[in-house]
């Protein structure tokens, strides 16, 4: 039989706004052991953000010192 995205998708995902401190994003992603966050602005879904995406600017920052 077919499997649909609908029959494994996670059908309530945890959304921040975009405006949202990346402290409290990275916070959000370790209290709940995930490591993507669906981004928004006014409920309209802009972008994900990833574990990978804020260890990619930490690293930065401290590269560029």
């Amino acid at each position: 039989s077919i499997i649909l995205v609908h029959d494994i998708m996670t059908s309530d995902p945890l959304t921040v706004d975009e405006n949202t401190p990346i402290e409290t994003m990275a916070k959000i992603m370790l209290d709940r052991g995930i490591h993507r966050l669906i981004v928004d602005n006014d409920g309209v879904t802009v972008g994900i953000i990833s574990t990978r995406n804020i260890l990619n600017h930490v690293a930065g920052i401290e590269y560029n010192g």
